[in-house]
């Protein structure tokens, strides 16, 4: 009926449901076909069956969610193991040297106390990290927002936002990947940068969305990609983006900062709908 009116509608994505239970996505598309003194003769419209691309995807990411999660809950046993492992050693060190010399166990007990206190930020850092469904439901902006609060919280780091305003749904994929991007640089942030100051913008730009997460903290000497990738886990944000067909830049300079900056193509249909 659109096409009919003039409009021409393309690429749009509907979920059908049938009575029996069964389902399939669809790609529908309708343009107007005009006569030569430009009146509206008809319409041609093309339903393509998408669903096994759809299945195909959605198995995709939930197997990226898996692995993600595995990878997270490996590194959390990896360092709550240690951390405690230290904690007992030192809390056995100050017993030995409580009767005899009470200054070096006073200093043994700092130590544990120390430990116990980074290994519990981290712990909760990398449990909120494992978990998505918390943020489901809100816009990549707000999301983000919420997840810098959570590895900030109880920190004296000040956290600046600066979020366009969003005026379409991104897709499942767009707004899953980015999100794991802004995770992994606030956890290099929070493990390594020793920041005051941590800045998180979301751009819409003519073509393109770009996520940028800024700190001010010790920085880094820029290395081969490999050696980046080794150093500071930046290998997954990378990967991610290309997934969607975007990149990650990082900039770094000893004591000025790091900048992660991801750039990630829009839909055709989503970039109209900004630009209106």
């Amino acid at each position: 009926m659109r096409a009919l009116r003039g409009e021409t509608t393309n690429g749009k994505q509907y979920h059908l449901k049938q009575t029996g239970g069964s389902s399939y996505d669809l790609l529908f598309s309708a343009v107007p076909i005009r006569t030569a003194d430009k009146n509206i003769a008809g319409a041609t419209a093309t339903l393509t069956d998408i669903t096994q691309y759809r299945q195909a995807e959605r198995m995709q990411r939930q197997q990226t969610v898996w692995k993600e999660r595995r990878r997270m809950a490996a590194d959390l046993h990896d360092t709550l193991s240690q951390g405690l492992n230290a904690i007992v050693l030192q809390l056995q060190a100050a017993e030995q040297d409580f009767a005899e010399n009470i200054d070096e166990a006073r200093r043994h007990l700092r130590h544990a106390r120390d430990v116990a206190r980074a290994s519990l930020a981290h712990a909760r850092s990398s449990m909120w990290t494992l978990t998505d469904e918390s943020l489901e439901g809100q816009e990549l902006g707000p999301a983000l927002s919420s997840l810098a609060k959570q590895f900030f919280i109880a920190t004296p780091v000040k956290l600046e936002f600066s979020f366009q305003k969003q005026t379409r749904t991104l897709s499942p994929e767009i707004r899953l990947e980015l999100l794991r991007i802004g995770k992994e640089a606030l956890a290099n942030v929070q493990k390594h940068a020793q920041a005051t100051t941590v800045r998180i913008q979301l751009v819409y730009k003519q073509r393109k969305i770009q996520l940028c997460v800024d700190d001010d903290g010790r920085g880094f000497v820029r290395a081969p990609i490999s050696g980046i990738h080794r150093s500071f886990g930046l290998s997954s944000m990378h990967e991610r983006a290309q997934r969607l067909g975007g990149k990650v830049v990082v900039k770094s300079q000893p004591g000025r900062g790091t900048r992660v900056i991801a750039l990630v193509p829009l839909p055709a249909d989503f970039v109209q709908r900004v630009a209106a």
